[in-house]
């Protein structure tokens, strides 16, 4: 049993490192050096500095992922516990977009509907991967981050008819919660329907917050920063030269999740 055990697990880290290798190589080494191409160097860092910010609430994501994970495995959660939390992470959202692109001073309402809108998508797509690592299935994870990235490559395509960053990226977020919602059970209904421990969960799922708000923050002021005190061209010339440090960085990611989805799964049978 050990054996087979550890045979999964080696394969399971083959996927999920493949994913994010994959996920992130289309970011690295296609998107970004398109748009910048496209947009140049000075616009580019402005939409490095609002991917920056989508980054950072991207904690609230990431909080509802770990904390699905722990609860799980100790009482009853439903769908419904957590999306009454992604309302309010709705409205963060919005208060969030407004002031980043206000701090611009070029607040245009479509762009910050698309923009707010592929925040939240975002926020959804760090939350969602949660589907796949409950039962350990880094198959379904692996076909997750592949549709962000293919989605990426179609907004690559469409860039010429849109002239949309912003629709570029949503392509890739769109994909994968579309998969989720069809594939998975995390996005199904009833939507709004709290399970008997919802108070410990909306608990459990906002004290993590701070935590990783505070984790995304550290990783991405960097830019932020440059962003108001130097400019937007430094921003993308800052963003290239520590991009090597930031691509070794995110090969811990899968690592992580791995062994959280295990031992998650295998509490019972390791004690």
């Amino acid at each position: 049993m050990l054996k087979n055990l550890l045979k999964k697990l080696g394969g399971d880290f083959i996927l999920s490192v493949s994913a994010v290798v994959i996920f992130n190589g289309v970011i690295q080494f296609l998107l970004n050096p398109y748009l910048t191409e496209q947009l140049g160097a000075d616009k580019f860092g402005t939409v490095i500095y609002l991917i920056s910010l989508i980054s950072v609430v991207g904690a609230f994501g990431t909080a509802a992922n770990y904390s699905r994970m722990v609860v799980t495995a100790k009482r009853e959660c439903s769908n419904g516990d957590y999306n009454r939390y992604f309302l309010v992470v709705a409205g963060i959202v919005l208060a969030v977009s407004a002031v980043g692109l206000v701090a611009l001073k070029s607040f245009d309402p479509l762009y910050f509907v698309g923009y707010a809108a592929l925040m939240f998508m975002t926020i959804l797509r760090y939350y969602g991967d949660v589907e796949y690592r409950l039962s350990c299935n880094f198959k379904g994870y692996f076909v997750f981050y592949l549709l962000v990235a293919i989605g990426y490559i179609v907004g690559i395509l469409l860039f010429r008819f849109t002239g949309s960053w912003v629709v570029t990226m949503l392509i890739g977020e769109a994909l994968a919660i579309l998969f989720v919602g069809l594939k998975g059970k995390i996005f199904k209904p009833p939507f709004l329907k709290k399970s008997v421990n919802y108070k410990e969960n909306t608990k459990a799922v906002w004290t993590l917050v701070p935590a990783n708000l505070v984790q995304t923050v550290i990783l991405n002021a960097d830019r932020i920063l440059v962003m108001f005190f130097v400019g937007a061209y430094d921003v993308t010339v800052f963003y290239v030269a520590t991009l090597i440090g930031k691509i070794v960085a995110l090969v811990t990611v899968p690592l992580e999740g791995l062994v959280i989805s295990y031992l998650n799964k295998y509490e019972d049978k390791i004690s």
